[in-house]
This record gives structure tokens, C-alpha cells and sequence, in this order.
């Protein structure tokens, strides 16, 4: 069974997915291994584990979708494209190449370039188009845009990857969505800000929903910010399930 919770920030909807959580163990003596948490962010998934009775070890799938891909995968840090890595490549290619946030503060695993050329190639990836197409969106100046040097980069990073033999994020999501044996089967999954999945994720929501007996979503279809790396807001809006409207906020007054 499909649940999905929509309302603004504060109405609670993280505090109900925890709410389940706890009542799935509770009250169905669900083993902790087969309940599935799935943050946006990394913070947001380690908040999630400190608002549950038990020890952090004892949580093992309270985390993100890429972190469920990269433990299936059974893939190490050393495995993963890091900040260096595409400043290198920017080198090679004689373009400067920079992340918003070097460090990643937000942990949201959509990746931040200064560059617009690799701001497109990441958001035809997320939104599981060729790069052609969103080309054709023209979604972008193009002014300091031009296809020529969008195809001769896109080439380079993916050569680039081939030959250090490294991955980004939405390789780790695509690679397995390749393999859905890899991914354990749950008793329930609670996907916490699920207006923020991209098309690429969706898949392995698809593919997740196939893997449990319920599950639970939860967002705010009024505030998908990542909309500009290619979050896909309708598809939560669309996703058919038992829908729980929630609408008074704990974070402001009555007034």
C-alpha cells in the first residue's frame, strides 16, 4: 500500500514518517533491517536516526537513495568523482570548473557547477534525457552556450571517467537501477521530500515500490527547489496512493 503525505514546512511530515517508523517496529515487530528511511539529504537522514529509540548501527537503510546505491554496489570513497576531479578535467579542457559549495554543506547530491555546461550535462542525466534534447529546451543563455563544446565536454567527462575508473552520483543511482537484485527486500520505505526526486530517481522508486509491502512519501509540491538540476515535482503530485492533506504549521503562530 502507497501512503503519501503532503503539506508546508512544519506541518509535521517528517515527524509522521518517524511516527510510522517507530509503529512498524512497535506494534508489527518489524525488524529494524526492513524498515527503509530514505532522506534527501544526508543531515536529514542522520536527523531521522536520532529521532528514533535505537542505536545509529542498528538503522542500517536510514539514509539517502545514493547511499543505498553505493552500499549495494559495494562500492568505496576512492570509486566516487570528487571536487579535484572535475577542476582537473575543467583544466584539460581549458574551462573553469567549480562547485557552488566545494564541500558540499547541504549534502543534497545534486551537484552545484559554476560552469553551465556542466550544469546541463548533469540535469539531462537527472532527467534521464540525452543531452541533445535538453539542449533543444533552451534552458540556458545561448549566448555562452553552443552545442559543439556541450557534446566535445560531455565526451571528454565521460572519457575522463572511463579512464580513472571513477563515478558520480547518478552513475551509482543508474548502475543500480541495472542491477534491482542488489537491493534488499523491505517490510516498508518512507521517502522523506519526495517533491525533490529527479526522473533518474523516480526509477529506482519504482523499482523500490516492488521491493515492500507499503510505503510512505512525504513533500511539499510548493517547494521543489531543485527544479533547476532536474527534480521532477509532478511525478510525486501524479503518483496514485492514500493521500493525507496536512495543513496547520507548528513553526508560526495561530495569527
Amino acid at each position: 500500500m502507497l501512503y503519501k503525505y503532503y503539506g508546508p514546512p512544519g506541518t509535521g511530515k517528517t515527524y509522521r514518517l518517524i511516527s510510522r517508523a517507530k509503529a512498524y517496529v512497535r506494534k508489527y515487530k518489524i525488524p529494524l533491517n526492513r524498515i527503509g528511511y530514505f532522506a534527501f539529504t544526508k543531515k536529514a537522514a542522520d536527523e531521522a536516526k536520532t529521532r528514533m529509540p535505537f542505536e545509529d548501527k542498528k538503522l542500517t537503510y536510514f539514509r539517502t537513495l545514493h547511499s543505498l546505491a553505493f552500499e549495494c554496489l559495494e562500492m568505496d570513497k576512492e570509486d566516487i568523482m570528487q571536487p579535484y576531479h572535475y577542476e582537473e578535467l575543467g583544466k584539460n579542457l581549458n574551462l573553469q570548473v567549480k562547485f557552488y559549495d566545494r564541500y558540499n554543506k547541504d549534502e543534497s547530491f545534486y551537484l552545484g557547477f559554476e560552469n553551465p555546461y556542466f550544469q546541463i550535462i548533469q540535469r539531462a542525466f537527472n532527467k534521464c534525457i540525452n543531452l541533445k534534447e535538453e539542449f533543444n529546451l533552451e534552458e540556458h543563455d545561448p549566448k555562452h552556450i553552443n552545442w559543439t563544446t556541450l557534446n566535445h565536454i560531455n565526451k571528454n567527462l565521460i572519457n575522463y571517467k572511463d579512464k580513472k575508473q571513477k563515478f558520480e552520483f547518478n552513475d551509482m543511482i543508474h548502475m543500480l537501477i541495472d542491477k534491482p537484485e542488489k537491493i534488499p527486500e523491505f517490510d516498508v520505505i518512507f521517502i522523506d521530500e519526495a517533491q525533490d526526486l529527479s526522473p533518474l530517481q523516480w526509477k529506482l522508486f519504482d523499482i523500490l515500490k516492488t521491493k515492500t509491502k507499503d510505503m510512505y512519501l512525504a513533500g511539499d509540491d510548493d517547494q521543489a527547489i531543485f527544479a533547476w538540476a532536474g527534480a521532477d515535482v509532478s511525478r510525486f503530485i501524479k503518483e496514485p496512493a492514500k493521500e493525507r492533506v496536512l495543513i496547520y504549521s507548528k513553526r508560526i503562530s495561530r495569527t
